[in-house]
């Protein structure tokens, strides 16, 4: 377990904040899982985003375990004054992210960067800002490295997220050549591992 994890961990263990923790089995290999680990709201100290200085008051960690070893993948970052509904948690974000990378790594053969984070990626879910995102490479002065400096990270950040999503006509049109891309997509993978 990364020394960050563990530092939240123990933290959460000493202010008496609760995390729980849901492992889930991957579908596509033998002897892996994927591990979510959350405080649904009170992360004391909050945590600052480096690029807008925001405050984000709940955490869900997603890491990958392979053979009793835990290796963060993801944090994921919310902030509990936001609206519930529709509004996504990071645990539900989380989620996803898990069963992206685990199609990702698995299927695909691709992994995240080593040299930010140790390959985790750090996700927002903001509340405000203009609808949208961006994805940042940088440093996190709020992240300190093994000798007190900033950490280097893969930043995402979601901004304004509970907005609903009005497709256009043309964005519509384009949802049926992804869902066609997406089953072709399927279909080579299935004839990939088909013995």
């Amino acid at each position: 377990m990364p020394l960050t994890a563990a530092i939240a961990l123990a933290s959460a263990a000493v202010l008496g904040q609760e995390w729980t923790r849901t492992e889930i089995s991957s579908p596509l290999t033998g002897g892996c899982s994927l591990i979510l680990r959350t405080i649904p709201s009170g992360l004391n100290p909050a945590k600052t985003s480096p690029k807008n200085l925001w405050s984000f008051d709940s955490l869900t960690y997603v890491a990958v375990k392979e053979h009793a070893e835990e290796y963060d993948r993801f944090r994921v970052f919310g902030q509990s004054s936001l609206p519930k509904d529709p509004c996504p948690t990071p645990a539900a974000a989380a989620r996803l992210l898990a069963r992206l990378y685990d199609f990702n790594s698995t299927v695909l053969r691709l992994e995240h960067f080593y040299e930010f984070g140790n390959g985790r990626i750090d996700v927002y879910l903001c509340g405000e800002g203009k609808a949208g995102g961006e994805q940042t490479f940088g440093e996190d002065p709020y992240t300190p490295n093994a000798a007190g400096g900033p950490t280097k990270v893969n930043t995402v950040y979601i901004y304004d997220v509970w907005v609903p999503y009005q497709p256009t006509a043309n964005e519509s049109d384009m949802e049926g050549t992804l869902n066609r891309f997406a089953t072709t997509l399927d279909r080579q993978i299935k004839s990939v591992r088909a013995p």
